[in-house]
Parts: C-alpha cells; structure tokens; sequence
C-alpha cells in the first residue's frame, strides 16, 4: 500500500573541526626563557606553569621591596608607640604611615612583576609545538605555544543559502573525519 511519509533530505558539505577554546600562550614581558615545562602535544591542566622565564632580579626586587615593607612597618610600629608620650608628632606618624602604605605597593608591584616570569596555562588543553626553546630571549607578546581545549569539538562548515528554511535548531548532523575514521 502506498503511505505519506517524510523523505530525509541530506546534503554533504566540507568543514572544519574547530576547538571553541584555543589560545596562543605569549609573554606579558620580556626575557630569557629558563625552562619549558613540558613537551609539545602534552596535556597540561588550568593553573599549571608552562614556561618559566629568567626571573631572579624580579626575585631580588621582590625581595628587597619586602625587607624594605618590614623595616617601615618596625619604624612606624616603634613610633606609633612612642607617640602618646610626645616623642614623635602626629605629621611625622602619619608621613610613616604613608610609607608603610607605599612600600606595600612596591611589594605588589614587584609580586607582580615577579608572577609575569611565570606562563601558566588559562584552561585545560593540549600544547601546540613550542616556538622558542630554553635561552632563547622573548619579547613582550611573542606567541610562544599554542594550547587548545580538544574535549568538545565544533563543526564549522557551510550550506547554500537555499535550505535555509529547511534547518531547524536541534537537528542532527552526521560528522565524518578521515583522521577519525570511526
């Protein structure tokens, strides 16, 4: 008997697979690169450093800014004791406040100065190949490896503009990959 039932339309087009979470891992300053982590094509999670550049006069900076912090917190701590008694006035007090704050500051500055020595990895992914070895000098900005979250896939392609009106949300689509054959 004859029925009246729907006939599935398909259509084949050439694509892309494409990770939605991809990102080119570069230097914020510049520097010598003193290690390298790991190898290209290894799993990193987020978090985790992957390049270390020279860092030991950011490290002596760091360093010195909180020598210089506990000294100014001592002065100010000592004076602070002292003033009830006269000994030292309420500007001379507050100038050392001042300084306690701004040595705080330099010690944030050179933390953070410090802390961009280190390139760590902003999502769990796999590495690219690497573009610098260890000695190489880098510049602020140089890509140096690219990571890319490969756990979900996008598939980025094209159909003519004619089947517009026959593409629904939620549809499925059937994705074949000559490197994944099955």
């Amino acid at each position: 008997p004859v029925v009246l039932k729907a006939i599935p339309k398909q259509e084949e087009a050439l694509g892309t697979l494409v990770a939605p979470q991809s990102v080119t891992i570069s230097t914020e300053t510049n520097g010598r690169i003193s290690k390298i982590l790991f190898k290209d094509g290894q799993q990193v999670a987020a978090g985790m450093p992957v390049i270390q550049l020279d860092n030991m006069q950011d490290m002596a900076a760091y360093q010195t800014a909180v020598t210089a912090l506990k000294l100014s917190q001592t002065k100010y701590k000592r004076s602070l004791q002292i003033f009830s008694e006269g000994a030292v006035s309420k500007q001379d007090l507050d100038q050392l406040k001042a300084d306690v704050d701004s040595k705080k500051s330099d010690v944030k500055t050179a933390l953070a100065n410090l802390n961009q020595k280190e390139l760590i990895a902003p999502f769990s992914g796999t590495l690219g190949a690497f573009k610098a070895n260890v000695g190489d000098y880098v510049n602020q900005g140089d890509g140096l490896v690219t990571l890319v979250n490969t756990s979900r896939l996008e598939v980025d392609y094209s159909l003519p503009e004619t089947l517009k009106p026959l593409l629904k949300l939620g549809q499925q689509a059937e994705v074949l990959s000559s490197s994944y054959p099955n």
